[in-house]
């Protein structure tokens, strides 16, 4: 049976289509003028020219309107390939309802890359513009030392190990085209994937380096940067509906034609398989987190755990210490109480992924930050407008982010 979403592809868009299209046919010859009897001697001459011209001029306007907002166009930009970062200050996108954001080029038209490149890889239901503050950070940190930075585009609804063929596919075409290491740097999902890249057999297997020789030759893995990854999977997989909608909608916002029928092409990103593999317990998790990491000698990873809430934010820890409250709770009452609101509080998350789940076993090191699951890393906005002015100037994972990298 097909997935639900399919049902949506061709209704209403298809009778809107048609409706216009068959417009387009008849426009001419209901604007082709009056016939000569129906002229009026005084008529001034060319009469016949200026009907044809304005008749003309319709029916390119409906055709255009049609072909652009309602044919079947190609779909929204950017649902996959590799796209290099073309510049490091902020430019406008397509459609001056986006936000603005850095621009990116793809690959095959970005001539040859440096040694070295950041290649970083959004998590499900993203349109890829959690990297718009990241982006050009990197590029300003490395001004005198250029490396190039780079974002998987990836039809990310899809099984994740489909996902991560992908990416395989992405680190090979920039080894191509010049990149001899990479440091990935993923979001929530897009962890999973370079964990998938990183120990399958068929792709690294386990070995970071020394890939250039293949038969698909693929860059050396300098650093693996995970950012609020389910590696234990999230319940909130099941609420992936919402998050879609939310993708469907920025992506059409940033596309060229604005295609009505974007808005209903749930499909073409996959069926919502990506969704079951995070459910906690799934078997693409039990079959990827049963393979052994590389020792960090090879390739460190770093796990970047966020929290909305923390002990210290809430101050809890102060307050449970002070002797009026251990009087009036006793001692142990107390460290229970604080070992309960822990536990609370990791349960949370960043709202979206645990405390533990974001947590990898074998990981070189664990950094916890206070945030949401994309405000580590990316300011919200809506429409081009800050959520909070108060708020800092740069997401808190984002410096360190540029520490690692530095390293």
């Amino acid at each position: 049976m097909r997935h639900w979403r399919g049902l949506f592809n061709r209704i209403p868009f298809g009778i809107a289509a048609a409706a216009l299209a068959t417009l387009a046919v008849q426009a001419p010859a209901r604007l082709q003028g009056p016939s000569d009897a129906e002229v009026s001697p005084d008529a001034k001459p060319g009469w016949r020219a200026a009907w044809k011209s304005q008749a003309g001029d319709l029916c390119d306007a409906v055709s255009s309107f049609t072909h652009r907002h309602v044919g079947d166009t190609p779909p929204m930009s950017r649902l996959s390939g590799v796209y290099v970062l073309d510049t490091p200050d902020a430019l406008p996108r397509s459609s001056s309802l986006a936000p603005e954001g850095p621009r990116w080029a793809p690959i095959d038209g970005a001539g040859a890359l440096p040694e070295r490149v950041v290649l970083l890889v959004h998590g499900l239901d993203d349109s890829g513009d959690v990297w718009d503050d990241l982006a050009p950070a990197i590029r300003r940190r490395h001004e005198l030392n250029p490396v190039g930075v780079a974002r998987l585009e990836y039809p990310n609804d899809q099984a994740i190990a489909q996902s991560a063929t992908l990416l395989n596919d992405a680190l090979a075409r920039l080894f191509a085209a010049g990149a001899r290491s990479v440091d990935l740097v993923c979001h929530s999902m897009g962890g999973l994937l370079a964990r998938d890249v990183l120990t399958r057999s068929e792709f690294y297997n386990g070995v970071p380096l020394g890939h250039e020789m293949d038969v698909l030759p693929r860059p050396d893995l300098r650093r693996i940067i995970l950012l609020g990854t389910p590696n234990l999977g999230s319940p909130f997989a099941r609420l992936q509906v919402i998050s879609e909608a939310r993708e469907v909608f920025w992506r059409w916002i940033e596309s060229p034609d604005h295609n009505i029928r974007d808005l209903a092409r749930f499909d073409l990103d996959g069926n919502g398989e990506a969704a079951r593999d995070l459910l906690p317990g799934s078997a693409f998790l039990a079959e990827l987190n049963a393979r052994p990491l590389p020792l960090a000698s090879q390739v460190p990873i770093t796990a970047i755990v966020a929290q909305l809430v923390t002990i210290d934010g809430l101050g809890l820890q102060d307050a449970l210490s002070k002797p009026i409250v251990k009087k009036l709770l006793g001692q142990a009452r107390a460290e229970e109480l604080l070992d309960a609101c822990r536990d609370l509080t990791g349960s949370i998350g960043d709202g979206v992924v645990s405390a533990s789940s974001a947590r990898l076993a074998g990981a070189q090191e664990t950094l916890e930050v206070e945030s949401t699951h994309r405000g580590m890393v990316r300011h919200v906005r809506v429409l081009g407008f800050s959520d909070d002015p108060a708020c800092p100037v740069e997401p808190p994972a984002i410096p360190l982010i540029l520490d690692r990298l530095a390293l």
